[in-house]
């Protein structure tokens, strides 16, 4: 991946490939993440020609190339004449939003559609730890760790809707108490009660508001590519 980055940073400097507008004065050329790579560029044909030309010699030095089923253009503001470029280079356009590390890029709020892969997820694990029948403290370890860290990937990222909050909360509560999201008879203790310190006679679980509140950025950054 060093030299990777070398080779791109290289067709940067000589002008093969334009900086992106929103990453010309910091530099930024691209964001690698083991086998992902995202290269922020001018949005030109030339600087399409130039990424080509980086791939292709990055693939005869390595042996790796682009897994182009899944790799995608994003573009906005450019004419129809520019667009049509990538698919002159066997680029797919891809459209916002779209997944990236297990997270939908954005340039708005949440919408329901957008944060319903994390509701079904968590269903999914629950509905599957619900078979083994596991006891309560058992349960209650799930929670805290397993879906815990689940969820904080997504709240140190976005400021969700309450009512997201609250269902996350609910199927967290009835697991907890019933094992058994669909049910909420079982419940014997309010979710806020459980998130008590265990001095005050709450269960030390982390408040999902405010921990979302606590996680929120202080700056926002453009989603450019």
């Amino acid at each position: 991946m060093e030299i990777l980055s070398r080779l791109l940073e290289n067709k940067f400097s000589d002008g093969s490939i334009g900086y992106h507008p929103k990453a010309r004065d910091v530099r930024i050329s691209s964001l690698a993440f083991a086998d992902d790579l995202m290269i922020f560029y001018d949005g030109k044909a030339s600087s399409l020609r130039g990424i080509k030309s980086f791939l292709e010699s990055f693939k005869s030095l390595s042996g790796l190339e682009m897994y182009t089923e899944k790799s995608a253009v994003y573009t906005t503001g450019l004419e129809d004449t520019n667009k049509e470029d990538t698919l002159v280079f066997d680029f797919i356009n891809g459209m916002f939003p779209f997944c990236y590390l297990g997270l939908p890029l954005l340039h708005r709020k949440l919408r329901r559609s957008d944060y319903s892969q994390l509701i079904d997820k968590i269903a999914a694990r629950f509905n599957h730890w619900a078979t083994k029948t596991p006891f309560f403290a058992g349960r209650l370890q799930l929670i805290s760790s397993v879906i815990y860290s689940t969820v904080n990937f997504w709240l140190s990222s976005f400021i969700f809707p309450k009512c997201c909050l609250k269902t996350i909360e609910q199927m967290c509560n009835r697991f907890l108490w019933g094992n058994d999201i669909t049910r909420r008879g079982d419940i014997k203790v309010l979710w806020q009660n459980s998130c008590l310190p265990k001095a005050e006679g709450g269960l030390g679980l982390r408040n999902f508001w405010i921990w979302n509140k606590t996680a929120e950025p202080h700056t926002h950054m453009d989603v450019i590519c």
